[in-house]
């Protein structure tokens, strides 16, 4: 029998928030677009960076890291796609 992990415990419960803004991020208007794929790329972060130590694979903070850097740079991509053509 395995112990309790409330740290992965909370890992999954922050799918939840993820779930309701990628579906915010697919139907919203072009400003909410906008802030829901910022919330989406912290929680993507958060998540991977908290399954990281959950697990002890440093694999996974490396990915959280790459995907936080790539964040900044798709949101920038994103809002002068919506500034040029919307």
């Amino acid at each position: 029998m395995t112990h309790f992990n409330g740290l992965l415990l909370g890992t999954e419960l922050l799918f939840i928030p993820f779930a309701i803004v990628v579906y915010v991020a697919v139907t919203a208007d072009a400003t909410r677009r906008f802030i829901a794929l910022q919330m989406a790329c912290m929680l993507g972060t958060l998540i991977l960076a908290l399954l990281a130590a959950v697990f002890a694979q440093p694999q996974f903070f490396e990915l959280a890291l790459a995907g936080a850097l790539l964040a900044v740079g798709g949101a920038f991509v994103y809002a002068h796609f919506m500034e040029r053509w919307f």
